[in-house]
């Protein structure tokens, strides 16, 4: 088994504050560069507060390739229930309510690691902090413009701990990370070992982080969306993770205070029930949906909810589980446009939730089917996860063996391929769904 996690050693904030920063020549100097890093922290310690209020599923595709060997071997995919408070997570089968600190209590083998959901996040820009940042530059990436930092963490803050067949080492950590600079909300982080640790066979450990603004009911959070763990070894070996983050929700009661037409008449309206939250829906529904929200890609935002609506009863041996016309709800996971080979725009959108008798099932899904609609690449929605080193081509452009993975793993999410700049989906767009088995590990 290999085993990676962050081991958080707490200082005291003032500390934090007065270690010494290196920034790079800007237009606005050094001075102007330290106020900068403390807008950020300030910016992500409240983001990074709010998650302690919600978990999420965590998908995990594992890979594993050989120096003497050509291509990647797959070896697994799980899902496990995660979620966090002061930067230390916890984890658990969905659906579960017995956590444990340690994926590695789950799974007894193979490549898995800690921090990506928000233990580096918090040592970063809460506690306690790297030992020395630096500002590289600005930089345009999918049309917004991002600060980019390098930093390292000093010896009494963040460590890496990796626990191979060999033994176990601690190694020193640093890294970068991009913030949107409209915001000073995290983007991308790369967190990687400093140094080598040859007694236990480890060349390298590597994390990347994507970062990225979600909606969830009315609240606008931060998110982790998708992560990748690489660890490299002396003998050849490169073990590898692939992770994307769904279906995440508050797992706190919420309440809800309305004042309405009921104020007129001298009357205050109670607010209205809640949905109780059901659990998962069960494996191998045959889910119909409608979109009610009409969604452009020219207007639309990452994170921006949507809603939808299930279009005839499902049904399965004990009766009726979903009804016709009720609600369903989302959220845009990604837009993106690329011009190799050509220009197309992506359009990812993520089913959350069904409500349905009063209960909320958490959606767990991969579509099977999607009409035509303009600029569509039709065969884009039907691809399944397959080995690593498998290419498959969609009208005249090439999705990579990166994005396959990334779009074939992620359950809930429906993934829409356009050519040209713009994609749109109107109000009505149906498509069809199956339900997977919330736990992947096959027990």
């Amino acid at each position: 088994m290999t085993h990676v996690k962050a081991f958080l050693q707490r200082v005291p904030l003032c500390c934090v504050l007065s270690v010494g920063m290196l920034f790079g020549q800007g237009a606005d100097g050094a001075g102007g560069q330290q106020g900068l890093w403390v807008s950020i922290r300030e910016a992500m310690r409240k983001q990074v507060a709010n998650m302690s209020s919600y978990t999420c599923i965590q998908n995990i595709a594992r890979f594993e390739s050989r120096q003497d060997k050509p291509g990647e071997k797959v070896l697994d995919a799980v899902r496990m229930q995660v979620m966090a408070v002061h930067g230390k997570e916890s984890y658990s089968w969905p659906g579960s309510p017995n956590a444990v600190s340690s994926p590695g209590e789950l799974l007894k083998t193979g490549l898995i690691g800690t921090g990506v959901f928000q233990g580096y996040a918090y040592a970063l820009f809460v506690s306690p902090g790297p030992g020395m940042v630096e500002f590289v530059g600005r930089e345009m990436a999918g049309g917004e413009a991002l600060l980019h930092f390098r930093f390292a963490f000093d010896s009494l803050s963040q460590k890496l701990v990796v626990t191979m067949v060999a033994g176990r080492a601690t190694l020193s950590a640093k890294g970068e990370f991009w913030v949107a600079e409209k915001d000073h909300l995290l983007r991308r982080m790369r967190i990687e070992s400093a140094s080598p640790a040859p007694e236990i066979n480890v060349k390298e450990v590597v994390y990347l982080v994507d970062w990225a603004p979600v909606r969830l009911r009315t609240r606008d959070l931060l998110l982790p969306q998708n992560a990748s763990m690489f660890v490299l070894t002396y003998s050849g070996e490169v073990q590898r993770n692939d992770v994307s983050l769904s279906q995440c929700r508050e797992f706190q009661a919420e309440s809800a205070v309305r004042f309405d037409a009921g104020a007129e008449t001298g009357r205050r309206e109670s607010p209205p029930a809640a949905p109780a939250a059901a659990g998962f829906l069960p494996e191998g529904l045959e889910v119909p949906m409608r979109l009610l929200t009409p969604i452009d890609t020219s207007s639309a935002a990452v994170g921006d909810a949507f809603e939808a609506e299930v279009t005839r009863d499902v049904k399965r041996r004990d009766g009726v589980l979903l009804h016709k016309g009720d609600r369903v709800s989302g959220r845009i996971r990604r837009i993106g446009h690329e011009t190799d080979p050509e220009r197309h725009t992506l359009l990812m959108l993520e089913v959350t939730t069904v409500v349905s008798g009063g209960k909320e099932y958490v959606f767990l899904g991969e579509v099977t089917r999607t009409p035509f609609v303009s600029n569509l690449i039709r065969r884009a929605q039907g691809f399944q996860p397959g080995p690593p080193v498998w290419r498959q081509h969609f009208g005249t452009y090439t999705v990579d063996t990166r994005e396959f993975r990334e779009y074939g793993t992620t359950p809930g999410v429906a993934v829409f391929l356009f050519r040209g700049d713009r994609g749109a989906l109107p109000a009505g767009y149906e498509m069809e769904w199956r339900t997977l088995q919330p736990r992947s590990d096959g027990r």
